[in-house]
């Protein structure tokens, strides 16, 4: 192609993506426009107070009743509306508008989906009169249908008719913890007899010069271990964050399964704790969950609450053992015929005999690299490693024992627990490198 033609091409391009450029913002200043310069018919006023409002929609049921100037969800008692969202559905009532005119005196409520209508809202006066507005249909996601007398139709703009479908979350406070994970000292998840405990440690063990003192929290049961930074991040931001879906402050214990639950998360911080018990499915996708000491019951997702499978595999640290090299003195690893004693230090030796340092670091820091590979999974009795390793230190000698799990993974017995696994290969290529050395 010439180069004239090009440039032709070019320019042409450039024209074409020019013009629907200019077609696009048109057609949205075109929209905002309309929207300011939309006019609104009344379709009904309140010139009176109004004191009782319920709502139907695809969420449930809920009542209100307003009290000295507030309004108050309806339970078994009250308790104060949490958030704008009732007084933006009163203000619609009290002036209901429509952007369009549908039909009058319409023969048939079924082809708006008026008949039997997403959402419906009654109220009633000060003066003991009572009205509804129901919401039907919606017209490509701009509008609703809606009446107030199931005689004529109207139309609603998509932004007010919105408030009409929404969940207890708009009139109620869902959230059920009000803390930031910094300010966690502890977190426990128990189900099935098991605790697993989080705890931050204390600062005098943060300010030791070892490596113990990079983990800022350590699991403390079923096992002690530090653990991992970011799992412990993920779990705390999941506990902070969670939330309910529906409320009833008078629910029974008993009908929703509290009583006789093991399942419950709790967490203390230097200004209090709280526990939060488990109960039964509450429909399909949802638990009843409970403040320990505190009567009702909040509904919540499972989602929500996912984190109560976290296993204590999940939030250790995975190094086995984890030591920077100067604050090691002595290392032995032992199987049932073969034991090796090695010196560590400026001039390490293995069984007597000198080795060079850099060989006996570059040992050591595959040695440190050993990690749980997963959670044991059956039992399994505590009986001597096939290998047992141990790390003496200024504070004391540090002993893990392999032991035989299945034919791929040893069980990892430390501090007189077992509860994860390693593959055998891994323990087993340390064998190997400390008969090279």
């Amino acid at each position: 192609m010439k180069k004239t033609g090009l440039i032709a091409l070019f320019i042409a391009v450039v024209v074409l993506a020019s013009s629907l450029y200019l077609l696009t913002r048109n057609g949205e200043k075109e929209k905002v426009q309309e929207e300011s310069e939309r006019t609104y018919l009344t379709v009904k006023t309140i010139d009176e107070d109004i004191s009782e409002i319920s709502l139907v929609n695809t969420s449930g049921f809920f009542g209100f009743e307003k009290k000295n100037g507030e309004w108050m969800n309806v339970f078994t008692e009250y308790v104060k509306t949490s958030g704008n969202t009732i007084y933006a559905i009163e203000s619609i009532l009290k002036e209901t508008l429509a952007v369009d005119e549908i039909e009058k005196d319409v023969l048939s409520l079924g082809k708006y989906g008026l008949d039997k209508p997403s959402a419906t809202v009654k109220y009633v006066t000060a003066s003991g009169n009572t009205g509804f507005l129901k919401i039907g249909n919606s017209i490509v996601g701009e509008k609703y249908y809606f009446t107030v007398d199931d005689k004529n139709v109207y139309t609603m703009d998509v932004s007010e008719a919105g408030l009409f479908f929404v969940g207890m979350r708009a009139f109620a406070d869902m959230t059920l913890i009000n803390v930031e994970i910094a300010e966690f000292l502890n977190v426990t998840i128990s189900k099935a007899g098991e605790d697993i405990v989080i705890s931050k440690k204390n600062e005098a063990e943060l300010m030791e010069e070892n490596a113990d003192a990079l983990f800022t929290y350590e699991l403390t049961s079923p096992v002690k271990e530090n653990a991992s930074p970011n799992d412990v991040q993920y779990l705390f931001e999941a506990i902070a964050n969670t939330a309910a879906a529906e409320y009833d402050p008078y629910a029974d214990d008993e009908a929703c399964g509290f009583t006789e639950s093991d399942a419950y998360f709790a967490y203390e911080t230097k200004n209090g704790s709280a526990k939060f018990i488990l109960g039964n499915k509450a429909e399909e996708g949802y638990t009843y969950i409970k403040v320990d000491g505190v009567k009702g019951a909040y509904k919540i997702s499972d989602e929500e609450i996912s984190f109560m499978d976290y296993t204590a595999f999940d939030v250790v640290d995975k190094h086995i053992a984890l030591y920077y090299y100067d604050e090691i003195s002595k290392i032995t690893i032992e199987t049932a015929n073969e034991k090796y004693e090695l010196i560590a230090g400026e001039s390490p030796s293995c069984n007597g005999n000198s080795i060079e340092l850099d060989a006996f670091q570059e040992f050591y820091r595959s040695l440190i690299s050993l990690s749980y590979e997963g959670n044991v999974e059956t039992e399994t009795e505590a009986v001597k490693g096939a290998v047992t390793i141990t790390f003496e230190t200024a504070g004391g000698k540090d002993v893990t024992e392999y032991v035989n799990y299945d034919a791929m993974n040893y069980a990892v017995s430390r501090n007189g627990a077992m509860e994860f696994t390693i593959q055998k290969k891994f323990v087993e290529k340390i064998l190997t490198l400390v008969k090279e050395l």
